[in-house]
């Protein structure tokens, strides 16, 4: 994906998290539905696919004025997915990457 194509999925990501980031704040839960959708979505695996920072933190950006709470678990994530790739274990390293690309969470 271009830089804009991965700024266009994060507004429309941050469109849907803004949808019902009241009603999480109010009933302190988390946003399932926002997590189920970026699972799916190009942008979990955009710094693994080679995003540049600057689309990162854009998009960052974008997902948290959709849902604050949302925007911070995400780059938790991202950073624990970052760090489980410069594990000295080769075999730890894909078996993480996998992980991450299957849609398991870390933080």
């Amino acid at each position: 994906m271009t830089d804009a194509d991965l700024l266009k999925e994060a507004e429309r990501l941050s469109a849907l998290l803004a949808e019902q980031a009241a009603k999480h704040d109010r009933d302190t839960s988390f946003p399932e539905e926002g997590r189920e959708a970026i699972i799916r979505s190009p942008l979990n695996t955009a710094l693994l696919d080679g995003a540049s920072w600057l689309s990162f933190g854009q998009s960052l950006a974008l997902l948290s004025r959709g849902d604050a709470s949302f925007g911070t678990v995400w780059l938790m994530h991202q950073g624990s997915g970052g760090a489980f790739r410069a594990l000295a274990d080769p075999a730890q390293v894909a078996f993480f990457e996998a992980e991450f690309r299957r849609g398991a969470w870390f933080g």
